[in-house]
């Protein structure tokens, strides 16, 4: 199988179903394996459940919210990736 494991990255995932064995190498398998269990194993009856009531903080409201990846991709490319973290795990530029 090689050594899939890097840096900063999740190992191979192993799944057994019916007594057969599934492994998951990329990303996005990786993503759906520990989705798939996850929401499996996390199954909440909030169908009786209400949310307090809460004093509004303002009166705006978000009523549309467009990213673009060209943006988000200009943000990242900028972050310099040597200065420590702040508070919101991101560098400043």
């Amino acid at each position: 199988m090689g050594n899939y494991k890097q840096l900063d990255s999740i190992p191979i995932l192993k799944q057994t179903v019916n007594n057969v064995d599934e492994f998951y190498f990329t990303d996005e398998e990786k993503a759906n394996c520990l989705n798939n269990h996850f929401t499996s194993v996390s199954q909440l009856d909030d169908s009786n459940s209400h949310l307090p009531q809460f004093d509004l903080k303002t009166h705006s409201e978000l009523s549309n919210i467009e990213i673009q990846q060209s943006l988000i991709e200009d943000i990242s490319s900028s972050l310099d990736l040597n200065k420590a973290v702040g508070p919101d795990y991101l560098t400043e530029s």
